[in-house]
């Protein structure tokens, strides 16, 4: 048994747009993710387990106005350690579905990526991914669905659990 990478990511990004009409936005953004994994070993070197994601994001507009955005999902993933002597490719498929406000989102990716072992029980890894999701609004009767994806980098740590 594992629990494995991106357990944790907070961000903060200010933004300035500028429209044709000559207008000025400036929002700031605030975001953290707590984001484990659970997974299991089902034969040698192909792993498979639970990918769980909470969020939560603030968008301050001005100092009067702001909004907040809670997230929750979860799914399936599979990674496969391609073997060799100290370094470990290996391959990453996943899902996931869930609530993102008024929104229901479907995720899904995958990518390749480099698992260093830090000793017996620990791993370092990097995984580059394509990473796309689908958002629909539960509360519009257009039935609009905004679809946005792109690749990635992700560092995590792998820490193994159980026997030998």
């Amino acid at each position: 048994m594992g629990l494995s990478s991106d357990i944790f990511d907070l961000g903060y990004t200010k933004m300035k747009i500028n429209s044709d009409a000559g207008s000025e936005v400036n929002n700031k953004h605030f975001n953290f993710n707590l984001a484990p994994k659970v997974s299991y070993f089902v034969i040698d070197k192909l792993e498979v387990g639970l990918d769980i994601n909470f969020g939560l994001m603030m968008i301050y507009y001005d100092e009067d106005s702001f909004s907040r955005t809670t997230t929750i999902n979860a799914g399936p993933f599979v990674r496969y350690y391609i073997p060799t002597s100290k370094v470990l490719p290996f391959l990453e498929l996943g899902g996931a579905f869930g609530l993102q406000g008024s929104l229901t989102t479907v995720n899904y990716g995958g990518g390749i990526g480099l698992a260093v072992p830090l000793g017996e029980r620990v791993l370092a890894d990097i995984l580059a991914r394509y990473h796309s999701q689908s958002l629909k609004d539960r509360n519009s009767s257009t039935g609009r669905t905004i679809i946005k994806g792109g690749f990635g980098l992700n560092l995590g740590f792998a820490f193994l659990l159980g026997p030998n």
